[in-house]
């Protein structure tokens, strides 16, 4: 091959380099864009798919260092669960520490991010030593009251509430609330009304419903005021039910059934399910005997979310199921459907019990 084709062979390469180089940087906005979008509209599984292409197109053609790449690896990683998201996780974090360095305020995100998935893999010690390493960078530029300390104590309190850690989630869910209501703004206060709601979880996990209704109330109140349509209403109004249900308070509970069943229309070929279950005891002539089995059951929903009339349509395995799934579901508390803004009653709903020894 002479000269001229070496110098031919080297220009067409290049081209094509400048080409790849070029088109991947196009995918890499395209991508983008379409994440942002996705995002934006709340559609997670488009969002995914899209982060996905702009995290590969920006190992194609950012640097290894490149603050752009790390925060792609951010998104990315954030929209995965288990051991692909601490992966993804990680490789964001390692190339932030390029970026930025080993101290800086921009490592948080990904410490907490990586904390938290370590943590929901069991890796707890992991997990907490990531949470100290982002406390002493927030303590380092921004002071052990501030808004991002409080952040990272409230996710600490979230994963000790989630390991079923009682007095180290007061701990840290205190230490935010103490924080979240020296600040000013909205903000700070739905995140201490967070707080309160997650202790609430943790008095409720105890059997102190008593306290946990106080709690869940006084979130409840921030929730309503801030974010009124959000799915941290309806979910405080789920935990009221239960909290009242289990004081006997079942008159109280009946307005948070009217609150969901009012903001959560009911459509006609969904399934109507209780917002509020008891569990039944195991007949113990059946337990005894071995015998396994079900007890279907019809009830009609009255305009409080009180189950009424139960007629067993089915039973197997043995009669004492009947009884006891009968005594049961009169402890259930559903939604009531609204029609024209008012709350009617709904026949012939349906619910099965199941009645297993192996579970």
């Amino acid at each position: 091959m002479n000269k001229f084709s070496n110098f031919l062979a080297f220009l067409l390469l290049s081209t094509a380099a400048i080409a790849d180089t070029t088109s991947a940087r196009q995918e890499l906005k395209e991508a983008y864009n379409a994440y942002k979008t996705a995002m934006a509209s709340n559609q997670r599984a488009d969002a995914k798919a899209a982060a996905a292409r702009a995290y590969e197109a920006g190992k194609t053609v950012l640097p290894g260092d490149s603050k752009q790449l790390a925060a792609l690896a951010l998104n990315y990683g954030r929209l995965h669960t288990g051991s692909e998201a601490e992966d993804i996780l990680t490789h964001a974090l390692e190339i932030m520490e390029r970026a930025y360095g080993n101290e800086a305020l921009e490592l948080v995100d990904p410490l907490m991010a990586l904390a938290k998935e370590k943590a929901s893999l069991g890796r707890l010690s992991r997990s907490t030593r990531l949470y100290q390493r982002a406390m002493e960078i927030v303590t380092r530029h921004e002071g052990e009251d501030s808004f991002l300390m409080g952040m990272v104590h409230l996710q600490m309190g979230e994963i000790a509430v989630a390991d079923a850690a009682s007095g180290t989630a007061d701990h840290y869910l205190e230490k935010a609330i103490s924080i979240f209501e020296t600040i000013d703004g909205d903000t700070p206060r739905f995140q201490a009304a967070l707080a309160k709601f997650w202790i609430a979880k943790v008095r409720l996990a105890e059997d102190k419903p008593k306290a946990a209704i106080d709690l869940f109330l006084q979130a409840l109140n921030s929730f309503d005021r801030i974010q009124p349509n959000s799915q941290i209403v309806l979910t405080t109004h789920a935990f009221l039910i239960e909290a009242y249900e289990r004081r006997g308070m079942r008159n109280e509970a009946t307005e948070h059934c009217l609150a969901i069943g009012q903001a959560t229309p009911v459509k006609p070929d969904q399934d109507y399910m209780p917002v509020y279950k008891a569990m039944p005891t195991y007949p113990s002539n059946a337990l005894r005997a071995g015998i396994t089995g079900h007890a279907l059951l019809s009830v009609t929903v009255d305009k409080d979310g009180f189950a009424r009339n139960p007629i067993v349509l089915e039973v197997e395995g043995s009669d004492s199921f009947a009884e006891a799934a009968l005594k049961t579901i009169e402890r259930f508390r559903y939604a009531p459907r609204f029609v024209d803004g008012a709350p009617v009653e709904t026949d012939d709903v349906t619910y099965k019990f199941t009645f297993d020894i192996t579970h």
